[in-house]
């Protein structure tokens, strides 16, 4: 027998499957329990960008990271491939991700960033950013198939309001230099 021993942590994005009104939605339609997650459940969601010329994601209720934070989501391609994690409302860093191949394409963020495939498609996406103490969002950003360098919230585009990307599991952690294992949460403050 063995152990897996992770640090107690919490994820601080209060809903972490069902992306509701605590999110906030920009140029995105999404349709929740869409799909089955890499879990096995019906609990995954599809994420539609609309045909407006601007940017396409979710954006999440408020976290506060005291040091460190560590950001990741389940994504999978559905029509488009490139998606993005930032950090909105502190110093925006960020990690961009291909779908199609599995590649991190760029970061600015000050630590790691790193994409695993679960199979079926679905990849967990994540970065880490040690040189931040702040209040801010996490945000998932769908990216146009034409992008190929620079900041996910400078990038608009316009989508085609019926092709998307598949998302589930969004965790923030605080203090923390890698993501842990997914950490459900539905609606407390830390899961």
């Amino acid at each position: 027998p063995s152990l897996l021993l992770e640090p107690q942590r919490s994820n601080l994005i209060t809903q972490s499957e069902y992306y509701n009104s605590v999110w906030t939605l920009q140029n995105v339609s999404v349709t929740n329990n869409a799909t089955t997650s890499p879990e096995g459940n019906n609990n995954a969601s599809k994420l539609i960008p609309n045909t407006t010329t601007g940017l396409h994601r979710l954006r999440s209720n408020t976290i506060s990271i005291s040091s460190n934070g560590a950001y990741s989501a389940f994504v999978k391609a559905d029509g488009y491939s490139k998606v993005a994690l930032r950090e909105d409302n502190a110093v925006g860093h960020s990690a961009v991700f291909d779908l199609s191949d599995g590649s991190v394409m760029n970061t600015n963020a000050s630590g790691v960033a790193d994409i695993d495939d679960y199979g079926n498609g679905w990849y967990r996406i994540y970065f880490d950013d040690n040189a931040i103490s702040a209040t801010c969002q996490l945000s998932i950003y769908v990216l146009a198939d034409s992008y190929t360098s620079g900041d996910p919230a400078a990038r608009p585009w316009a989508g085609d309001g019926t092709k998307g990307i598949l998302i589930f599991g969004a965790q923030a952690e605080s203090n923390a230099t890698y993501p842990s294992s997914y950490i459900p949460n539905h609606g407390t403050s830390g899961g």
